[in-house]
């Protein structure tokens, strides 16, 4: 599977929590690269889900210094999705909004 990037075009709403059933290798994966990432201050995976739509699919939630920093570990976080089909084909990579950095924020969330 191949990890493919995309824009969004318009503004989209949705619901988080923690991930639930989610394989430890997945996020052991996810969380060594957020922690050695110097560039990275906060880095979550949730699971997220909209209203109107059926399903959830995991959001891996950046926050880090520069837009070159979050494509870096944005691509390095892709290809760890890319060994765990299951999970990484629902998978979002998405910058963190001004709210999830106020909610969650002194938190340590790689799901659980």
């Amino acid at each position: 599977m191949k990890f493919e990037c995309h824009t969004l075009t318009r503004s989209v709403q949705f619901q988080v929590r923690r991930m639930r059933n989610v394989d430890a290798t997945l996020l052991e994966g996810i969380k060594s690269i957020c922690t050695a990432s110097k560039g990275v201050v906060a880095c979550l995976v949730l699971e997220a889900r909209r209203p109107e739509v059926e399903g959830t699919w995991m959001a891996v939630v950046l926050d880090a210094v520069s837009a070159a920093e979050f494509e870096l570990v944005a691509q390095r976080i892709g290809k760890v999705l890319s060994e765990f089909p299951d999970d990484g084909q629902k998978a979002v990579i998405m910058p963190m909004s001004r709210s999830l950095r106020e909610r969650f924020k002194g938190s340590e969330i790689y799901g659980g």
